[in-house]
């Protein structure tokens, strides 16, 4: 298990500061296919999570874990934000309307840990809350000029990025300070199928994750997620199951004809920090070829792609129905069933929590 320490957070602020003057040349980029091996050699079943009743889940609609391994939970139905500890006892809730002022209603997107135990969440596009530890308001944003769909949160910043929003040569992710107030816009490639890319996304928030080298983002079109910085060597996977489009999606076509030629080829599902080293890259509508022969149609499968940021080990690639809401600090989470209760009611999902074993360096 990594957990972040005081210097890697310097270097990551101070390595923010130089690049944030302009795009730079690409790296030198080595793309290799990371061996397909089974589940089970990648992921161990650790627990199974059950969140305490006292407080009634409608749907899980994005999760966040910590270095102590507590929870932090969006309902999208409710649009509530809850706290919970890694044994599934509920710490507390957040209500970002307190904070607010004049607003009556709050539709949380995402919720994030950030440092010295603050959290943050977000309604897109109209505000923004962080808050202390103990549930106080630490900041606000009413409004943000860009729909940010996605975020993710390294010590005191915050990136946010809509692929919807890069179509062209300005394309950019933007960081702000824990005080919601804009630092930079952080220029990177734009996608080259806009049209795909339009109102399109995979698994909620996760098109960008935070890691101790910086954020990584990616397109709908995208095998790998790409740094936001430059890299003097960079390493790119490209599982065994991804095929590359031949094309965008034609803007003329109907939205039926755009999502059958959305469905020929694999996308872009998420890109999570199982460790502040490493990336775990989701795939999905991967072809029937990959789909195992004991599962029906409508059983959702994805192509999970391991990758060490630094080399430490040599990617790996797996299919399979697990399919992460969540990661960090060397574990992944998954939403089960609903928790059957002694009474025979059906109470909140159950949150299965997964080890990563990470491979041994033995590949020639």
């Amino acid at each position: 298990m990594i957990h972040h320490d005081k210097v890697n957070g310097v270097i990551f602020l101070l390595l923010a500061t130089v690049v944030l003057g302009g795009c730079t040349p690409d790296p030198q980029q080595q793309v290799v296919e990371p061996l397909l091996v089974p589940f089970e050699e990648l992921f161990v079943l650790e627990d199974t999570i059950s969140l305490h009743p006292s407080v009634i889940i409608g749907l899980i609609s994005f999760m966040d874990t910590n270095p102590e391994g507590n929870l932090l939970i969006t309902d999208g139905i409710s649009d509530s934000v809850f706290l919970f500890s890694p044994t599934g006892e509920h710490i507390r809730s957040y209500d970002p309307l307190k904070c607010l002022i004049g607003r009556e209603k709050f539709h949380p997107w995402n919720s994030l840990f950030m440092n010295e135990g603050k959290i943050m969440t977000t309604q897109l596009p109209y505000g923004s809350v962080v808050f202390n530890p103990d549930g106080s308001c630490f900041s606000t944003v009413q409004y943000t000029p860009t729909p940010y769909w996605n975020s993710c949160a390294h010590d005191d910043s915050l990136f946010f990025y809509s692929p919807v929003a890069i179509r062209s040569s300005d394309a950019s992710l933007v960081l702000y300070s824990s005080k919601l107030v804009k630092l930079h816009d952080i220029p990177v490639k734009p996608t080259i199928f806009p049209e795909l890319n339009d109102g399109r996304m995979g698994r909620r928030g996760r098109s960008i994750a935070c890691f101790d080298d910086g954020p990584y983002f990616a397109y709908q079109e995208s095998m790998d997620a790409m740094p936001a910085y430059a890299k003097t060597e960079l390493i790119l996977q490209r599982p065994k199951f991804f095929v590359d489009r031949p094309r965008d999606l034609p803007g003329n076509w109907s939205r039926d004809q755009q999502r059958e030629e959305w469905n020929k080829y694999p996308s872009f599902f998420g890109v999570f920090a199982l460790t502040h080293q490493t990336r775990m890259v989701i795939h999905y509508s991967l072809g029937d070829r990959w789909r195992p022969a004991t599962l029906d149609d409508r059983t959702f499968v994805v192509g999970i792609g391991i990758v060490s940021n630094t080399g430490l080990f040599p990617p790996r690639s797996t299919i399979t129905t697990v399919t992460p809401m969540a990661a960090g600090y060397g574990y992944m989470y998954y939403i089960g069933d609903n928790e059957l209760l002694p009474d025979g009611e059906l109470g909140n999902p159950l949150i299965l929590k997964y080890r990563f074993a990470q491979p041994e360096n033995t590949d020639d």
